[in-house]
């Protein structure tokens, strides 16, 4: 009976020590402001948008940490677009672009996906960060 208190024991704070840095990794991805490491991970947890397989990324970000835009060529040679659209949440612009944006207390995102180039383009403002 002991020794299966003790597996018990060490199964439970392996199990607890794995979710506590699952968690923690997911909070570190989820703040971070700077297009150095992370950065397709932070956009997908904070816009809660795909980005699939891509073949040119390009990144801006202000000194402050308050405003980032990032621009992803989409590879089509992998990556089907009208299936891309139909499994996203977009709505459809005057000028035939895809775009989705939502604010909330830690951030204000938009997105915008131009079907022909398959340039998908992210704009996110932290709020209430730094």
């Amino acid at each position: 009976m002991k020794k299966l208190t003790i597996i018990a024991a060490v199964l439970l704070l392996g199990i607890g020590g794995l979710m506590s840095s699952y968690i923690g990794l997911s909070r570190h991805i989820y703040n971070r402001t700077d297009c150095e490491r992370f950065n397709i991970d932070n956009i997908e947890l904070r816009t809660g948008i795909n980005v699939p397989q891509v073949l040119a990324e390009e990144c801006a970000c202000q000194t402050d940490g308050k405003l980032k835009q990032t621009s992803f060529v989409i590879d089509t040679s992998v990556v089907d677009i009208n299936d891309y659209i139909s499994s996203q949440n977009w709505s459809l612009s005057s000028d035939g672009q895809y775009i989705a944006s939502s604010i909330n207390d830690r951030s204000e995102w938009q997105a915008q996906l131009d079907p022909q180039t398959a340039k998908l383009s992210f704009e996110i403002r932290y709020l209430g960060m730094k």
